[in-house]
């Protein structure tokens, strides 16, 4: 599935992609929870909740919020900093786009993570 457009995965595309999958051993599944915020999280996050029961639900950001929130804080560790800095530098595509480097990845760089109990974040967080 890497000739995805960005902004464009299918759900019946990716249902089929992970029901291939031998998935015995896994005791977690993690994914973006359903924030209404990019497609393709959101796809991710709804095709999980109905593949896998173990899943965890990890928050993104919203199209009101780019700031991440969710039900348990997961305070990174300086060396986790490093990490997801890295991690974040990888997405070229992204950083090219003034408004996602500006209000996404500048905002969460050195922040918590959050995961979530349900796959709506704000299900979790009780609004």
């Amino acid at each position: 599935m890497n000739d995805v457009e960005d902004g464009s995965l299918g759900e019946l595309d990716l249902t089929r992609e992970l029901q291939s999958l031998n998935t015995r051993l896994w005791e977690y599944v993690y994914a973006p929870a359903i924030q209404g915020g990019h497609n393709d999280h959101d796809v991710v996050g709804r095709v999980a909740s109905k593949l896998f029961p173990s899943t965890m639900y990890y928050s993104t950001y919203t199209r009101d919020n780019y700031d991440p929130f969710g039900q348990h804080s997961i305070v990174p560790t300086p060396v986790e900093i490093d990490l997801k800095n890295d991690a974040l530098a990888c997405y070229k595509s992204q950083l090219k786009i003034e408004g996602v480097r500006l209000n996404h990845f500048e905002m969460v760089r050195g922040k918590s993570e959050y995961l979530n109990d349900t796959p709506h974040s704000w299900q979790a967080s009780g609004t």
